[in-house]
């Protein structure tokens, strides 16, 4: 059997220092609600290692006297005493069932890694220099003057629903005072600055390499945690530690208040208040729960949606018992002489995969080459509809078909038939293809890689959410902060509070994209959510080192008699100096690079959160990226079928000419950075000549080319 749990080298006391303070209620500066890979970036991104005094290490409980005196000032960048950390209580090891996660620097798939290891020194750099800060909520959606407010970036032709979006919160130093629940000297000392809680029982991991390495045998538990895909460090136990970061696993925030900065978890049934909430739940699968195909009996054990860690390991698990049950089968039925033959399709185990993106192809690819008998069903026409062309489609079709594997297209489920002998599982697919013809399709389990949807039922409508039209999910502005509803901002102004701060990122986010018009979209992709988690880090370093000013200017003024006296005396000198005749001083005051007018200069130059769409995936063999939106004609040069290399490149060209979208089969990484250039820049190339190019190394030349030439001839097409 796969172990869940990595190794913690026997150490319960790692799992100890990983949850917050016992106690009904728990009181935390950042509340950080879902463990996925956007939830472990931020941290990546965000959280600073604590310093250690002689004689201390990592985790340990730190008393009052020390907070006083300051001893997490540096480590917690510019938070106060009180709002440092305390270790955490013992809890029950086997049910928190914490791992280490970590992922061999090899993997491929990754982004850019030069570009995103000088993002992390950028985002945790604590002196922002020259470099502007994000910016601040100005624009459509934003506050436009005292009591003012516009939709968020939204075009005309939007289906997402009018309203009066709120200005996003402006932290200050008294606003926060007030927002915050009155805590005796004692509970401020138990204030920890980040908790995250989690739905799943391990610490946060590269959720692609499920499908695209785990089911495989190519990497395992627990070798693929966050950051490893940007070859960072390990984010294991001791990493979160380390940094004071405290987890909560296997536990789901039930509801939350936001009027008052509280939520409550399901499990524990304790009382989280927060500062500030951060929303990185990510999506749940769809199964056949929601198509209403279960009855009160519950979802049968042999169905996943290979969404989650623990699914993954149990269809590792399943598979490694069917083949061993086959090859009894086998070795059973035929005689010793003919036992050399391998294993007949006919003693095969079987798998039914439901769905045809990405999940569905990779998790087919994958059981075929395990040796299963695959069968593929799909709604659609072709694979992977929603990017491809139909010639790609078409090309990566034949693929599985070379490997036999069966692909069923316009077809639904009707019904997944029960096991006579065992109702907990699946035996068969009941499926109707569009001639109105009807199969049962025999399998040993399923994978229902059907879609996915935004987790934002326990926020209760409490934000502002993004239409259907756009699958769902949290609006946000262009600084990723989440717009409270009407019913929240009642509650707070009755309370003589301020808006809450929530921000969310990664797939549950609907960001104001520029390249879509200003209109909201989300995107559910591992380099999104490392993006957002590394644009927000440094967002709100900004905001902590704007509070840190507010609070010194406000420190500086509190002796006012002092500065009364001061005032008085220059005033003095002043009157005396001009009845003696001498001139007045005029210094005139030079702007403060620091102040809140420059602030607000650097957010007007700064556009907020932009994300170029890249999806890549490797199946059987082949690996593909694609970068930008499949607007426009795709134009498609095929080496592979000519036997010239195993590269295909297709680009998506608009009626103007400009590359809207670039794909590349087989690419080398500086290859696939030119045509994520391409894209991004909307480069001008002309269709014919990429029609004309007599392979895709005369492709990459043409964009090449319009990648280099200097803006001014963007208008004459390569």
């Amino acid at each position: 059997m796969v172990s869940l749990s990595g190794t913690l080298n026997g150490e319960e006391a790692l799992e100890r220092q990983l949850l917050p303070p016992e106690g009904d209620s728990v009181q935390v500066q950042y509340l950080v609600v879902g463990g996925g890979v956007a939830a472990g970036y931020f941290f990546h991104y965000f959280a600073e290692p604590l310093p250690l005094q002689s004689g201390e290490r990592s985790g340990t409980t730190i008393s009052g006297e020390d907070m006083a005196g300051g001893f997490y000032k540096n480590a917690l960048g510019n938070m106060s005493p009180e709002a440092s950390c305390s270790m955490g209580a013992p809890g029950d090891p086997e049910s928190q069932n914490i791992g280490s996660l970590s992922l061999d620097k090899t993997t491929e798939g990754t982004c850019d890694r030069a570009k995103m290891e000088v993002g992390e020194s950028e985002a945790k750099s604590h002196t922002w220099g020259a470099e502007r800060p994000p910016t601040e909520p100005t624009g459509p959606g934003r506050k436009t003057k005292k009591g003012g407010t516009n939709m968020p970036g939204a075009h005309k032709e939007t289906a997402v629903r009018v309203a009066p979006y709120p200005p996003a919160s402006h932290r200050t130093l008294s606003s926060r005072a007030r927002s915050l629940p009155k805590l005796t000297q004692q509970e401020q000392g138990r204030k920890i600055r980040f908790l995250m809680v989690s739905a799943e029982g391990v610490l946060p991991y590269e959720r692609p390499a499920l499908s695209k390495g785990f089911l495989l045998g190519k990497t395992s538990f627990p070798n693929f945690n966050v950051a490893a895909g940007i070859s960072g460090a390990i984010q294991d136990a001791q990493w979160y530690i380390d940094r004071g970061i405290r987890v909560l696993l296997n536990e789901t925030v039930s509801s939350v208040d936001l009027a008052n900065r509280a939520a409550s978890l399901q499990n524990s049934q304790r009382t989280v208040y927060f500062d500030t909430l951060i929303v990185a739940t990510g999506l749940r699968p769809v199964d056949f729960a929601d198509l209403g195909m279960w009855s009160l009996r519950g979802v049968p054990s042999n169905i996943f949606t290979f969404r989650f860690a623990k699914e993954a390991i149990h269809t590792v698990d399943l598979v490694k018992q069917i083949k061993e049950r086959s090859s009894a089968i086998l070795n059973k039925a035929l005689p010793d002489s003919d036992q050399s033959l391998g294993t007949a399709d006919a003693s095969k185990g079987s798998a039914v995969v439901i769905g045809s993106g990405f999940t569905g192809t990779e998790v087919a690819a994958a059981l075929c080459q395990l040796g299963l008998k695959v069968i593929l069903v799909t709604r659609s026409a072709r694979l992977l509809s929603k990017i491809f062309s139909p010639e790609l489609s078409e090309f990566y079709e034949k693929q599985f078909e070379q490997r036999r594997v069966t692909i069923i297209k316009n077809a639904s489920v009707q019904n997944l038939v029960r096991d006579v002998d065992n109702d907990n599982r699946v035996s068969a697919v009941h499926i109707t293809l569009s001639d109105g013809t009807s199969h049962v399709l025999q399998a040993d389990f399923v994978v229902a890689a059907v879609g996915s949807r935004p987790v934002v039922d326990f926020l209760n409508w409490q934000l502002m959410l993004a239409d259907e039209c756009v699958g769902g999910g949290i609006l946000v502005d262009q600084n990723l902060q989440a717009f409270p509803s009407r019913d929240v901002q009642i509650a707070a102004a009755s309370a003589q509070k301020p808006h809450p701060e929530v921000f969310a990122l990664g797939d549950v986010a609907a960001f104001p994209q520029t390249r879509n018009g200003g209109r909201p979209v989300r995107y559910e992709h591992v380099w999104n959510a490392r993006s957002m988690a590394q644009f927000l880090a440094k967002h709100l370093r900004f905001l902590e080192q704007r509070e840190e000013r507010e609070k010194k200017t406000a420190g500086e003024a509190c002796d006012l008699l002092q500065e009364a006296e001061q005032e008085e005396s220059e005033s003095a000198a002043a009157l005396e100096a001009a009845e003696d005749g001498d001139p007045p001083r005029t210094d005139t005051p030079q702007k403060d690079s620091d102040s809140n007018e420059s602030d607000a200069e650097n957010h007007e130059r700064d556009g907020g959160y932009q994300f170029l769409p890249i999806y890549y995936s490797r199946i059987f063999d082949f690996s593909w990226k694609f970068f930008g939106f499949s607007k426009g004609t795709p134009v498609l040069v095929n080496d592979f079928d000519r036997q010239i290399s195993r590269k295909i490149v297709a680009l998506w060209i608009e009626a103007d000419h400009t590359v809207q979208g670039a794909f590349l089969e087989g690419g080398a990484p500086d290859e696939e950075e030119l045509l994520r250039r391409a894209a991004d820049a909307a480069i001008v190339v002309s269709p014919e000549a990429i029609q004309k190019a007599k392979d895709v190394a005369e492709v990459l030349k043409l964009i090449r080319l319009g990648v280099e030439q200097p803006l001014t001839r963007r208008s004459e097409p390569a």
